[in-house]
């Protein structure tokens, strides 16, 4: 009996160049950050300015961290571990999520939960 350890796959030229691209963009379309399941390193965001993201700020294993006196607007879903603020004295510094769980995401459609 023999047994087959490895194999090429290679798709046909014709099918690469519309299959890459498509696949990435239904995978991250309405990502406005993205760090990957199990990225554990701190995502931070030092600014003076106010930051809007309109699209989902996608980090489950990922601590966010605001530090300094802007503001962070997700206007999204927002997926953390973890989220701390350090800002100067005096500061009012805030971390608002507009997400309604009725509204479409943006260029994907209605959220879906999967257990």
């Amino acid at each position: 009996m023999s047994a087959i350890t490895s194999a090429d796959v290679t798709l046909p030229a014709r099918d690469a160049p519309e299959r890459g691209p498509l696949l990435l963009w239904m995978i991250f379309t309405g990502l406005s950050i993205f760090a990957a399941p199990g990225n554990t390193q701190t995502m931070r965001f030092q600014s003076s300015r106010n930051v809007t993201l309109p699209g989902v700020l996608y980090g489950p294993s990922t601590r966010v961290s605001m530090e300094d006196t802007g503001d962070l607007r997700v206007n999204s879903l927002m997926v953390v571990d973890a989220l701390s603020m350090t800002t100067v004295p005096g500061s009012d510094a805030s971390v608002t999520v507009n997400y309604s769980p009725s509204a479409l995401l943006p260029g994907v459609g209605p959220p879906v939960l999967i257990r």
